[in-house]
């Protein structure tokens, strides 16, 4: 029940605060093939995944189809997305000439797995080697999560101020440096 009213709450402030424009109506083909290879890609995956090790992985049949199956369609769903006859791809990869965004892709997936990461791993490792209760593990888990958010909104309100003399780089390496 924690999060019956904080869901209230932030459900009213989306409702209050967050309006969305009408977009714009385009009535363009759906790229059916590659939406096609990008579900059976993922979902043959997604089962070698969550299946592999109690299957034993690539000693089950099951499994070696479905990576192979997996690994065809997503080979094929990128060769489709990146050809010329695809007006209208389900995934944009031409967006990545961008250096700027590519650079801002790959420092996203670093901090993923290093917040992601450890938010996963450090409980895993309290409660089962330490002996820490889930409330202790918590605890210890407090102090970061409160940095993180006073982070988010420093560098928000810095950022966002036109007259600030703070580069939003500078920032970032600060914050990968700490």
């Amino acid at each position: 029940f924690t999060n019956v009213p904080v869901g209230i709450f932030a459900g009213a402030l989306v409702y209050f605060f967050l309006h969305d424009t009408e977009p714009a109506r385009t009535d363009q083909p759906a790229d059916w093939a590659g939406i096609v290879l990008l579900a059976t890609g993922l979902a043959s995956l997604q089962y070698v995944l969550e299946e592999g090790q109690q299957d034993d992985w690539f000693s089950s049949p099951t499994i070696v189809r479905l990576t192979a199956l997996s690994i065809i369609t997503m080979v094929a769903l990128a060769i489709w997305q990146l050809s010329p006859r695809n007006t209208h791809p389900v995934i944009d990869f031409r967006v990545l000439r961008n250096r700027s965004l590519v650079a801002g892709m790959i420092l996203f997936v670093a901090v993923g797995f290093g917040l992601y990461g450890v938010s996963y791993l450090y409980p895993l490792l309290a409660q089962t080697i330490q002996g820490l209760t889930a409330a202790q593990t918590g605890m210890a888990l407090l102090p970061g999560g409160l940095a993180t958010a006073f982070s988010i909104v420093f560098c928000g309100v810095v950022t966002s101020n036109p007259k600030s003399k703070i580069d939003a780089r500078l920032l970032t390496l600060f914050g990968i440096g700490v």
